[in-house]
């Protein structure tokens, strides 16, 4: 068997065959590298493209839809990084209040803290403590408390005397008019003091005193007081007499 001639490769193309393959692996390596490689995750962008989203959630749920898409759209450009922190600190600034909304639901107070922080910093300060680490409030400039409002005065319960009736007198219309009661100025009484009349607990009949000695009292029935037409004030009844103070 005759053997197959060999070719002979001019060294200047062996070199620049070995250059074309280190190329080639090179640029192999690169891309695959690229493949591979993870950017870190720019943390600061995304916190603060998710407070521009929460505030354009708020503002929608408020009726602002106008400004809610705009806000939105910025949030989305904080997030993919076409649009720098700076630019939407300076956005957010110039909308101030506009800005704002109100939460349709109650957040904690530690929730609250956080946003606020985030808020803080999306707006350009430099100084804002992190959440949780306010420092507490001095308590000399606290405000006082308010003066606990003074209780009502309660009056005291009305003083009375018991007395008995011990003679009465009647008038044109055959009702007791007057009675008489085993009272005195002694006692306190002083003319005008209402007077009620009562048998065994039952309400008789009311009256006032319009004469007091100091050996009896004497008390007007007043008419048409009687809780009975057939039941009169009559002797040994029970006089409760309201005291003057």
């Amino acid at each position: 068997m005759t053997p197959r001639p060999r070719i002979a490769t001019p060294a200047s193309l062996q070199r620049g065959l070995g250059a074309l393959l280190l190329a080639t692996c090179g640029a192999l390596a690169q891309a695959g590298a690229a493949e591979v490689a993870v950017p870190p995750v720019d943390q600061a962008r995304l916190v603060a493209a998710d407070v521009i989203h929460g505030r354009a959630f708020d503002l929608a749920a408020a009726g602002r839809q106008d400004l809610a898409l705009k806000l939105d759209a910025l949030a989305k450009g904080v997030k993919d990084g076409s649009v720098t922190l700076a630019d939407a600190a300076l956005v957010m600034q110039i909308l101030g209040p506009a800005a704002q909304a109100v939460p349709s639901t109650p957040v904690s107070q530690k929730a609250r803290s956080s946003a606020a922080h985030a808020e803080a910093l999306l707006d350009g300060a430099t100084d804002a403590p992190p959440p949780g680490d306010a420092p507490p409030a001095d308590a000399a400039s606290a405000s006082p408390a308010a003066p606990a409002h003074p209780l009502p005065e309660v009056a005291a319960p009305p003083k009375v005397f018991i007395a008995e009736v011990c003679g009465v007198e009647n008038g044109p219309d055959h009702q007791v008019s007057v009675a008489a009661l085993n009272a005195s100025s002694k006692d306190g009484l002083v003319v005008g003091e209402h007077v009620v009349f009562k048998d065994k607990g039952v309400l008789i009949a009311q009256g006032t005193l319009r004469r007091v000695t100091d050996q009896l009292a004497f008390a007007e029935v007043t008419k048409g007081s009687l809780t009975d037409p057939k039941t009169d004030v009559s002797e040994d009844d029970k006089a409760i007499i309201t005291v003057s103070q």
